[in-house]
């Protein structure tokens, strides 16, 4: 549980110092700008993401569902964290 605790405390950290940098915010719970989100938020708002996986005549093909602006924000912030050096 402690471990777990420690990745969603990490991973809540680098979201909001990202936000920060980027002077970026997302939508909270009342639909207000907000640079501090919670991770809980931040899960709840990647509900009903899927990924659709599909055989075609070339091949296996991987199709992300119901991505829109917020979550793609929160995406650009979290692949901008990871290429940080």
């Amino acid at each position: 549980m402690c471990l777990c605790l420690l990745c969603y405390t990490i991973a809540q950290r680098l979201l909001r110092k990202k936000l920060k940098e980027l002077q970026d915010t997302i939508p909270n719970q009342l639909g207000k700008p907000t640079q501090k989100p919670t991770m809980g938020w931040v899960f709840q708002l990647f509900e009903g993401v899927h990924l659709l996986i599909h055989s075609t005549i070339s091949g296996l093909k991987e199709i992300v569902l119901n991505l829109n602006q917020t979550r793609n924000q929160i995406l650009r912030a979290c692949f901008q964290i990871q290429n940080s050096p």
